[in-house]
C-alpha cells in the first residue's frame, strides 16, 4: 500500500523558507521510507506567490524529487475542489485542492493553517508545530 502526506501552500512556504524543521524532517522521512509527498498544483502556485526569492530554489527542485507527486488541476479535480471551496466558507481554491487530495487518498494534510480546514469533513490535518 502506498502511503504519504499532502502538503498545502503553508507547508511549502515553511519548507522553502526553513521556518521550522518539521516539514523538512517530514520530507526526509518520506525519502527514507519511500513514502509519497503530494503537492497540489494550486498549492504550488500559491507557494510561488508567497515564497521570497531566497526560498524559490526549493520550489524549483521539489517537483523533480522521486518521492514527490504533483497533483494536476484538471477539469475533474477543478470541479471537485471548486465544489468543496463553495461548501466551506473561506476555503480558498488552493486549500480546497489540498483538502480534496488528502481526503481522496485518506492521507494526512500537512499545514500551518489547520483552522482553514476545520469545517472540511474527512480530512486528517497534521498541524506544523
Amino acid at each position: 500500500m502506498i502511503t504519504g502526506h499532502v502538503f498545502d501552500a503553508s507547508a511549502l512556504l515553511d519548507l522553502a523558507t526553513g521556518k521550522t524543521i518539521y516539514v523538512r524532517a517530514r520530507l526526509r522521512a518520506s525519502i527514507a521510507e519511500h513514502a509519497t509527498i503530494v503537492i497540489p498544483t494550486a498549492a504550488l502556485a500559491r507557494a510561488w506567490q508567497l515564497v521570497p526569492d531566497h526560498g524559490r530554489t526549493v520550489l524549483e527542485r521539489l517537483p523533480r524529487m522521486q518521492v514527490v507527486h504533483v497533483d494536476d488541476l484538471d477539469d475533474v479535480i477543478a470541479h471537485q475542489a471548486g465544489l468543496l471551496a463553495a461548501a466551506v466558507p473561506g476555503l480558498e481554491v488552493d486549500a480546497a485542492q489540498a483538502a480534496w487530495s488528502a481526503r481522496w487518498r485518506r492521507w494526512p494534510l500537512i499545514t500551518a493553517t489547520a483552522d482553514s480546514y476545520r469545517d472540511v469533513t474527512g480530512v486528517r490535518v497534521e498541524q506544523i508545530p
